[in-house]
């Protein structure tokens, strides 16, 4: 079989009954390396990870791109990580920190309401961080993100 790149996604389905039914489904090569999943308005939002366009896709179930939006005025993909959101905001974390060395990162705020249009970006950094020269061994790396009541949660791997 030929390697066409393109992405397998599986969806878990909860039932009443606690029975769980994995569905998959490929996804275009244009979102090749998909690094967060949100479901919205009955279709799923996603995104491409380091050095992607600054956009994010909107598909079906069946896998159909049925919109892309164009991130503008939020900087660029560095390394997005992962997207979560709340009732009025999408949040992408713009986190991903592989060899410790980033000091820009970010989380983007992106208005539900008005096809995703950037609102603004929250700056952070991490407390007990003071080196930022390129290795591979540091706590320094968020991966995934959440949003619980009126709180952004980002989640760290220690490498």
């Amino acid at each position: 079989m030929k390697n066409i790149r393109s992405l397998l996604l599986l969806f878990a389905i909860v039932s009443c009954t606690d029975e769980v039914t994995l569905e998959k489904q490929f996804l275009p090569i244009k979102i090749n390396e998909t690094s967060g999943l949100e479901y919205y308005n009955d279709n799923f939002l996603t995104h491409n990870d380091s050095g992607g366009e600054a956009k994010i896709y909107e598909f079906t179930k069946e896998g159909k791109i049925v919109n892309e939006y164009e991130i503008l005025n939020c900087g660029a993909n560095d390394d997005w990580e992962d997207i979560t959101a709340d009732d009025e905001y999408v949040f992408i974390s713009n986190s991903g920190n592989n060899y410790g060395n980033r000091k820009n990162l970010s989380i983007l705020i992106l208005d539900k309401k008005n096809n995703f249009e950037c609102k603004g970006q929250i700056q952070f950094k991490y407390k007990y961080q003071e080196n930022y020269e390129r290795r591979n061994k540091h706590p320094y790396d968020a991966e995934s993100i959440i949003s619980v009541d009126d709180k952004l949660v980002l989640f760290s791997k220690d490498r």
